[in-house]
């Protein structure tokens, strides 16, 4: 279900008081957010790259079936990371494994959540070329023990490590007249008066966001505007993103935003703070579809004889 947040019309031209006014509905503000997996399992370290690549689908594959979202894909954003060294075992009669894998599962801190150290039994050619059998068998046999470190606590649409995260608001871009400069300053101000931590250093941030502005000509002397809010990780993952649209008479955003940047701050502001998963310390407002009122929009100024664009 898409989530309904209010758009604001910019600057709108005054009714005539001859003409019956027609107002714009509102247009969706899209929130999209990155899909946050359980564990992202590193290449198994010792190993030639051909099995490396095979132990981790293993595994990740054994804790898929123990109900672990799991992935095996660099960079991911994941709620842990599972790390695997191999060490061969060719000469010590005493233990019965080939292998020795040495398992380690830490947060997006880089602390240790638990180890658990897995004997590989086999023939050493066997596990040289990668029997399927011995592949199957790692992957069965440290699924359980891995699975049962993982806290199934509540899960928010980002790890926690990110909800505390320091800000870097990077430049609004593409946006007419004083816009670039009026919409950063009006994000900045709006995301400390909800409390979220903004850094203007580098070393400091655990995120940045971006903003991005486009106008579109339309006919009948409008534009469509187009805002692109987006989060990121300081390696350019991007976390999601908040999109607000409009149409606005053509030309009316060359001068001075003004207030106008403020509001369009606040709209986008609810969707930010749901791409950060900080809504879920307060109440979330309800969305069509949902039980319960509406979030109410902002009053729309009017543009007279004018009807309002057809859905897309």
């Amino acid at each position: 279900m898409r989530l309904i947040l209010p758009l604001l019309v910019l600057i709108l031209a005054a009714c005539t008081p001859n003409e019956q006014p027609l107002s714009y509905e509102p247009l969706e503000a899209r929130v999209e957010v990155a899909k946050v997996t359980d564990v992202r399992v590193e290449l198994v370290q010792g190993p030639a790259l051909p099995m490396a690549k095979l132990l981790s689908s293993a595994v990740a594959a054994g804790l898929v079936e123990h109900g672990v979202k799991t992935s095996i894909k660099e960079n991911e954003i994941s709620r842990y990371v599972l790390k695997g060294r191999a060490e061969a075992n060719w000469n010590d009669a005493r233990v019965p494994f080939v292998m020795l894998i040495h398992w380690t599962l830490v947060d997006l801190k880089g602390d240790t959540i638990g180890d658990y150290t897995q004997g590989v039994r086999g023939a050493r050619w066997k596990w040289e070329y990668g029997d399927p059998r011995i592949i199957r068998a790692v992957g069965n046999g440290a699924a359980k023990p891995l699975a049962a470190m993982i806290v199934d606590d509540v899960k928010a649409p980002l790890p926690v490590l990110l909800l505390g995260a320091g800000i870097l608001v990077g430049p609004v871009t593409g946006a007419p007249g004083d816009g670039n400069a009026a919409l950063r300053q009006a994000i900045v101000s709006a995301l400390r008066e909800a409390d979220v931590s903004i850094t203007e250093d580098k070393r400091q941030a655990s995120l940045v966001l971006s903003g991005q502005v486009a106008l579109q000509s339309q006919e009948g002397n409008l534009d469509k505007v187009l805002i692109v809010w987006r989060v990121l990780t300081m390696d350019g993952f991007e976390v999601g993103r908040a999109t607000q649209e409009n149409v606005v008479p053509g030309g009316s955003l060359n001068g001075p935003w003004a207030g106008q940047a403020e509001d369009v701050a606040a709209a986008a502001l609810v969707g930010i703070e749901r791409i950060l998963g900080a809504d879920n310390k307060r109440a979330a407002p309800s969305s069509v579809g949902q039980q319960g009122t509406p979030p109410l929009a902002p009053e729309l100024q009017r543009i007279p004889g004018r009807a309002p664009p057809p859905p897309e």
